[in-house]
């Protein structure tokens, strides 16, 4: 029987992984139709987790009862890496863009994943160094695939779904949408393809450090529950074919001018009755309270502001804060719940964030 503590390890950390998979697909969320997504997602997340007890207990059973084979090993780490790669780029998609999107997607990851493997398994019919060349050829690819999928990640997905949450919700972004762990997870992912290449602890300290990670990112995916009806519904939102209103000059997505000119002065009397200071207010409730549509709304502020929703709300608040502040009759805690920020902090930290002072030295500034 091997003595290496390390394949024990394997075999704990496989088990743990499969746990975490296993608790992820028996976690129950509320069965209403904005959740779906969420489930979804949250199914490909247990996928990832249990394809990975499945390489780490692979790797265990090989040792144990078969002679090592360096190149099956890397073809079993190689396939579960670059599949989990898929399916996280999957689970983000399912979680922050349109369904459209998600079927393009869909559709290129699948056809991409099956060349790969056709590609890593095809090596085992070839002589042994036509193998290792076709191994290190895949171990780029899957380098290369990773940092795709940083592209698509930070630079494509999560800005799109922050714009659609801020033109629909007053609410800062952070409440919604957290890209540290998908961070780390794709920092943890690039750096997969060169393990193959170092010393075994190189290899001991990544499983270590990735399982660290993965239950990070357990913990988010369990919390992001709390979050996910409002980005799923601003997420609907931007996909509805309603938003092209007939009144409106579909050619540059711009209201007429008679047309502003209403808006406007039903705007005007909104302000005037402070409509905006409501707290968690959306697009929907101050289309609603000013009597218009969403769609009007939106394009009056992108027109006459040139902001999206949070900013006018944002600073529609930060300029009435200006005014409570200097004239000192409220605290800061006062003004924070009167304006509708929620929290004191998240007050001081957005005021600070717009006049570079915070709400206490700006009304230090204005005595």
């Amino acid at each position: 029987m091997p003595t290496d503590p390390h394949i024990y390890i394997l075999l704990m950390e496989g088990m743990i992984f499969f746990l975490l998979g296993i608790c992820l697909l028996l976690f129950k969320t509320p069965a209403n139709s904005s959740y779906t997504k969420y489930r979804q997602s949250k199914a490909t997340f247990a996928a990832i987790y249990i394809l990975f007890a499945i390489e780490l207990v692979a790797q265990w059973f090989q040792r144990i009862y078969f002679s090592h084979n360096a190149l099956l090993s890397a073809a079993i780490y190689l396939t579960v890496f670059y599949a989990s790669g898929v399916l996280m780029a999957e689970a983000h998609a399912l979680l922050y863009s349109t369904s459209s999107a998600i079927a393009r997607y869909h559709n290129q990851l699948i056809i991409k994943a099956s060349l790969y493997f056709a590609w890593v398994w095809g090596s085992f019919l070839f002589n042994y160094h036509t193998q290792l060349i076709m191994i290190t050829i895949a171990s780029g690819l899957l380098f290369l695939q990773m940092c795709y999928l940083v592209l698509v990640t930070i630079k494509r997905t999560y800005p799109h779904a922050k714009a659609k949450i801020l033109a629909y919700y007053s609410s800062p972004i952070k409440a919604f949408l957290q890209v540290v762990p998908t961070l780390l997870t794709i920092i943890f992912g690039i750096s997969s393809p060169f393990v193959l290449f170092c010393p075994r602890w190189v290899s001991q300290l990544q499983t270590a450090l990735g399982l660290i990670v993965f239950v990070y990112l357990f913990v988010w995916i369990i919390n992001f529950v709390f979050y996910s009806p409002q980005v799923s519904y601003a997420i609907k939102i931007a996909e509805e074919t309603s938003d092209c209103p007939q009144n409106a000059n579909q050619k540059n997505n711009k209201l007429s001018q008679s047309l502003c000119c209403v808006i406007d002065a039903k705007v005007q009397r909104w302000q005037g009755n402070g409509g905006y200071r409501t707290a968690g207010l959306t697009i929907d409730q101050a289309a609603h309270d000013i009597g218009t549509n969403r769609s009007y709304l939106s394009m009056y502020i992108h027109q006459v502001c040139n902001k999206n929703f949070y900013e006018w709300i944002r600073d529609l608040r930060i300029q009435e804060a200006k005014q409570l502040l200097a004239e000192r009759t409220l605290t800061i805690e006062n003004i924070a719940s009167t304006l509708g920020f929620g929290s004191s902090s998240n007050f001081s930290h957005t005021f600070k964030q717009i006049t570079g002072k915070s709400p206490l030295a700006w009304r230090q500034n204005h005595q």
